[in-house]
């Protein structure tokens, strides 16, 4: 994996350290792999440690995570010692720490094909979002493109938008995105449209994405013009830890329903993804992973 550089190497005086737990089996590696992917240049790295940008209660700091035995350990440079407890959250949900993997994969062995996937990643994670307004913009950005692409272009939108603290870039706050000039951005104009009318609702507080229930959630997201089923899913996933959400649509999740149950018809998948219910999320990462082995 690639590691991006950040801000200044951050003085190690200054550390602050906390230690999160988790219930084993925990693929930690396959996080890594999906954050490494999508990391965005200049605000995000991942080889063996996770490292970001942060801005907490107006205060700007770098985080890494790592794993040591049986948890995650959290360095932070910079920030308040009150943001100790607002980032702790957002590492937990990222990196899926309250996940029962026992409880979660009884339900999905039941179902033949995908228990021979369950038995290949025990550990399976969901990987949510340190920041959901971010992973939200990047669903966007990620229609119809490949994950490369869409890295390129959070970029590039981090560049033209975000601001740069001693310790890297940060990813624009919805207020700066709900300005933005489409033609700024190397995409076509519905699609930066969306991006700002997103952040236009939830700068303006018309869309909270922490709360509401999911079906609530889901229903504002697809009144946005440009948001249709795919992206409301990835959404509901990654920003929201929607451990249900499911892309019967996305085309990586056809292939691999293809190889393994037959079809790759989005309305047969769905209603053979009953079986995987409450635990969908999880199952679509499976068939993810299933799909990324095929190409090697």
């Amino acid at each position: 994996m690639s590691v991006q550089k950040l801000g200044k190497q951050p003085d190690d005086r200054a550390t602050r350290t906390f230690r999160l737990g988790f219930r084993e089996p925990f693929d930690f590696d396959g996080l890594m792999t999906f954050f490494a992917l999508r990391a965005i240049p200049g605000v995000e790295s991942a080889d063996t440690h996770y490292r970001r940008t942060f801005l907490v209660d107006g205060e700007t700091g770098q985080f890494s995570v790592h794993k040591e035995e049986a948890s995650l350990v959290c360095r932070i440079w910079g920030g308040t010692p009150d943001a100790v407890e607002t980032l702790a959250a957002r590492v937990g949900c990222m990196f899926d720490v309250d996940a029962a993997p026992d409880v979660i994969n009884e339900r999905l062995v039941r179902e033949k094909i995908m228990a021979s996937l369950v038995a290949g990643a025990p550990g399976l994670r969901l990987p949510g979002a340190f920041d959901p307004f971010e992973v939200s913009v990047r669903a966007i950005v990620g229609q119809q493109i490949s994950v490369k692409a869409a890295t390129t272009i959070m970029g590039r939108i981090s560049q033209r938008y975000g601001d740069e603290s001693e310790y890297g870039l940060l990813f624009p706050a919805a207020g700066r995105l709900a300005e933005l000039d489409p033609k700024t951005l190397d995409m076509p104009e519905k699609r930066a449209l969306t991006i700002k009318e997103l952040a236009r609702r939830v700068s303006a507080g018309e869309l909270d994405l922490g709360s509401t229930d999911d079906d609530t959630f889901i229903e504002e997201l697809l009144v946005i013009p440009g948001i249709g089923p795919w992206t409301a899913q990835y959404i509901a996933l990654r920003a929201r830890s929607n451990a249900d959400a499911f892309l019967a649509g996305d085309l990586v999740i056809r292939k691999a329903s293809k190889a393994l149950i037959g079809t790759d018809n989005e309305k047969k998948i769905l209603d053979y993804a009953q079986a995987w219910r409450p635990w969908r999320g999880y199952a679509g990462m499976h068939l993810w992973r299933y799909a990324a082995v095929l190409k090697q």
